[in-house]
């Protein structure tokens, strides 16, 4: 009984911070995707989705810090 009360206690945490991400995206087409994977309570898509999204805006910042650095 409580692994099972714990489990639910998991799964409400991963549906807040489900919320929370979908209010902090930025565009919407980032809000659906996300919403689409709350609906479907794919959580582990959701969150690959926003691990890929942040990647991409971390190789982004290091090829302008490179482009900055060559130019300085």
């Amino acid at each position: 009984m409580e692994k099972r009360i714990s489990r639910l206690e998991e799964k409400m945490e991963e549906l807040l911070n489900a919320v929370r991400i979908i209010g902090d995206a930025g565009n919407r087409r980032e809000r659906n995707v996300l919403q689409y994977a709350v609906n479907r309570r794919q959580f582990d898509h959701m969150v690959d989705f926003v691990c890929r999204k942040h990647e991409a805006v971390d190789k982004r910042i290091l090829k302008l810090e490179n482009r900055l650095e060559k130019t300085s």
